[in-house]
């Protein structure tokens, strides 16, 4: 039974913005390892997001800017550390 969670290197990221019972579904839940020189994107509407998990992985050569501020979680607003 695929959960929805989000495990990264083997550990479940805690996610403690997600609402107990708020599991996601639909069928574009699958295991994904990502190839070296790649990157996992998935959408914070993990319901309704089309992403990495309905395109494929990215090639980092294909990112063209990084994040500078951060919306969400509320918790977390503001400038992203890089």
């Amino acid at each position: 039974m695929k959960t929805g969670k989000v495990y990264r290197n083997g550990e479940e990221l805690k996610e403690d913005y997600i609402k107990d019972g708020d599991t996601p579904n639909g069928g574009l839940y699958h295991d994904v390892v990502v190839p070296e020189g790649y990157v996992f994107a998935m959408g914070d509407n993990r319901r309704e997001s089309k992403d990495c998990r309905a395109f494929g992985c990215i090639p980092i050569e294909k990112i063209e800017s990084k994040v500078a501020l951060r919306f969400w979680p509320l918790n977390k607003f503001g400038k992203v550390k890089i």
